[in-house]
């Protein structure tokens, strides 16, 4: 027979609160409850245990039962269980009390809803981990000088990366951490990864994650599918909008977290920086934020061009093309007899001087207000890159704010 586990939650304190850290008493509830599922409806426990073992980038979980008669049965609980174990290292290390530098642990759960969890250093077991480890990290940092060498002889092009065009993303900053900001009735931040332990299409999961939303004092609300911000939701009201989400996301192959998501309300008082990302080339000695990749084009296009840039959009093609090697340059025409044909002139890549990364700093007071809303307060942070000499650290941070991307078959 199964048992019920209600465990007291206890007073969070502010300190270590983050968007997404679970309280070690209710990561011990997600055990529990995930080892009472994986047992068979017709069998009683004398206990149940979970074995961990965690390195910073490896766990492993296995499960067994003892029933009344001292016979083990193996169990298969199914949760996140990666993650989870990761988040409450973490809350070990930093939340009392404190349990140094566990990497093992026995989790145990008892007929009547008690609980006990072990922390256990395993020294043996370590020393052959950090042998193994020591290994690897030889075999990655030969890797990673070669991979350095080969990239330092190629240019931007040739290592495969691409530029994100007409991508100008906008952040705030709050308590150190980035965010990308939501327009919709408020100005908001997605909190959707508090939901990697949930799916709400289980009913445990859907009721267990309305009270993390609840009881979490950075979310403010949550995002619901049909658009609507919800601060104030009651239970029964979330209730029946996943019951209308869940025909949209089986339908569309979409996970619950891209219809409904908890969020958080942005503050003036909060925001420590607010800016935009945006990109430009050189050609010429001529700055371009309006261009296009020809290998990706645009409604009217007849082809793919690969190695080619497109300016017909930033109003200077002649001044620049005029200056180019004409017999280097490729004339189409994009369109159709319906709507016309326009005649841009493409442009190799290896035409471009330097590509420019920008964030552009926005007005912080006017950042509660609408997308179109906002204003420059003229401070820049500007990067730029020589394209056939880039910097990698330059390169990574611009991949980072989805800038560029590498193509996939260059990602090794």
């Amino acid at each position: 027979m199964k048992s019920n586990i209600r465990l007291a939650e206890e007073e969070k304190n502010e300190k270590y609160l983050k968007i997404n850290i679970m309280s070690e008493k209710e990561i011990f509830v997600l055990f529990a409850n995930a080892l009472l599922d994986a047992i068979p409806e017709s069998k009683s426990f004398k206990s149940c245990h979970m074995y961990i073992k965690r390195q910073p980038r490896h766990v492993g979980m296995s499960a067994e039962m003892f029933d009344m008669d001292g016979n083990s049965y193996g169990l298969d609980p199914e949760f996140g269980y990666y993650d989870t174990i990761q988040e409450l290292y973490t809350i070990t290390q930093t939340q009392p009390p404190i349990h140094k530098d566990w990497n093992r642990a026995v989790f145990t759960l008892y007929p009547d809803g008690k609980v006990n969890m072990e922390y256990i250093f395993d020294a043996e077991w370590q020393a052959e981990v950090d042998a193994d480890a020591a290994k690897a990290n030889a075999k990655i940092r030969a890797a990673q000088k070669a991979r350095e060498t080969r990239l330092a002889k190629k240019t931007f092009f040739e290592r495969g990366y691409r530029m994100n065009i007409g991508y100008s993303p906008r952040f705030v900053v709050i308590k150190g951490v980035e965010h990308i900001p939501f327009y919709s009735s408020d100005v908001v931040i997605d909190c959707s990864n508090m939901m990697k332990y949930f799916n709400l299409f289980k009913e445990k999961d859907k009721k267990e994650f309305f009270e993390q939303v609840k009881s979490n004092p950075f979310v403010d609300g949550i995002h619901l599918g049909s658009g609507s911000l919800m601060y104030d939701l009651s239970y029964d009201e979330y209730e029946r909008d996943i019951e209308k989400t869940r025909y949209y996301a089986i339908l569309n192959h979409k996970s619950s977290y891209e219809f409904i998501w908890p969020f958080h309300k942005v503050r003036k008082s909060e925001v420590e920086s607010f800016y935009q990302c945006s990109l430009s080339i050189v050609i010429g000695g001529v700055e371009i934020s309006n261009f296009d990749d020809a290998e990706v084009g645009y409604y009217g296009y007849p082809d793919k061009y690969p190695g080619y840039i497109d300016v017909s959009a930033s109003g200077r093609e002649k001044e620049i093309v005029s200056a180019l090697p004409q017999e280097e340059l490729k004339k189409i025409s994009v369109g159709n007899p319906h709507e016309g044909f326009t005649y841009p002139t493409l442009i190799p890549n290896k035409f471009i001087e330097k590509i420019i990364f920008r964030r552009k700093h926005l007005n912080i007071d006017l950042v509660e207000e609408g997308e179109d809303s906002q204003e420059f307060t003229g401070k820049e942070d500007v990067f730029e890159v020589d394209p056939n000499h880039p910097d990698q650290k330059v390169l990574d941070m611009m991949e980072k704010y989805e800038m560029i991307e590498m193509k996939k078959k260059y990602r090794k």
